[in-house]
């Protein structure tokens, strides 16, 4: 996961040196200008504010990339943006409670019941889980010159979920981690931006009533804010 956040924000602060004017250009125009088509158009990067009553909530975040993006124009100053992301959330937990899976099913457990050989004495225990996914919002854009502010919904495809849990034992971190978490196939959430020439700021809220997790295990919500850069 860390190496995924370095590489996220890496990403975000120096494509832009590399970028031509150009290169924010979508890959096909029609003629009359009204629908484009592009793909790896966007990347985002943002802090998920988790609720949750089951755990307490460490630093969240949420790494996202555009696959394709299909954009309408039925005028000039309104667009219907349609496109395919693929998502990485990291909802994290720290002291008494954390997450963890049994037989795949995630909970929230106290750290002492994690049974593991030779536990010795651990301090500074850490949890959490990586929920991957891939998610088709639908935006409604206003465009005013280079400021563009949309909102609209996403129906999220929750691919898979791996939970982990770490500690220091004797000045080492030990990491232990389950790659078959269960999670909620299909939710939604809601979203909206506000960009100024392809960079902005993002939000986006998934209501507890679309739980990314099965009933009966973690209960949470979130809303996340972040950064996107056009491509």
């Amino acid at each position: 996961m860390k190496r995924m956040i370095v590489t996220a924000l890496a990403a975000l602060f120096f494509l832009p040196a590399f970028a031509q004017d150009e290169s924010l250009e979508p890959l096909y125009t029609s003629p009359n200008g009204k629908v484009e088509f592009d793909m790896l158009s966007h990347i985002g990067f943002g802090y998920d504010i988790v609720n949750s009553n089951d755990f307490k909530p460490a630093f969240s975040s949420e790494f996202l990339m555009n696959i394709v993006d299909i954009s309408l124009y039925p005028s000039q100053n309104l667009g219907i943006e349609l496109g395919v992301d693929f998502t990485v959330n990291n909802f994290g937990s720290r002291e008494s409670a954390f997450i963890q899976s049994k037989d795949h099913f995630v909970k929230a457990v106290d750290f002492p019941s994690v049974k593991l050989d030779d536990i010795g004495n651990q301090t500074k225990a850490r949890g959490g889980i990586n929920v991957f996914s891939f998610t088709a919002p639908l935006i409604f854009k206003g465009i005013f010159g280079k400021f563009q502010v949309g909102a609209g919904a996403e129906a999220c495809y929750n691919v898979s979920g791996e939970t982990y849990y770490y500690f220091r034992q004797d000045n080492r971190r030990v990491e232990v981690s389950e790659t078959k978490a269960k999670v909620t196939p299909f939710t939604y959430d809601f979203l909206a931006f506000l960009t100024y020439n392809d960079f902005g700021i993002y939000f986006k809220y998934r209501p507890q009533n679309a739980p990314i997790l099965p009933a009966g295990g973690v209960d949470l919500s979130f809303v996340t804010v972040g950064l996107v850069l056009g491509l």
